[in-house]
């Protein structure tokens, strides 16, 4: 992908808040793996929308009910 582009799925989380994505990405010549989805932690956040922002400093998470974004994982 380049800068600017979108990637959307869709998905049903488990009842029992077992949901957990991970996500592979190579970001300036670095691999990197994170969590891009925990229900744990995840569905206090969002229920409809569940965005995410890959920035030069790190991966944002969207709160949807607060209408902010929060850095989470920071590039090492």
């Amino acid at each position: 992908m380049h800068s600017g582009q979108v990637v959307e799925w869709s998905f049903q989380a488990n009842p029992g808040r077992t949901t957990l994505y991970s996500c592979d990405i190579k970001w300036n010549n670095e691999q990197h793996k994170f969590v891009i989805y925990d229900s744990t932690k995840d569905e206090a956040a969002c229920t409809s929308k569940c965005m995410r922002q890959i920035s030069p400093d790190g991966v944002y998470f969207f709160n949807e009910f607060k209408n902010t974004w929060k850095r989470r994982v920071t590039w090492n």
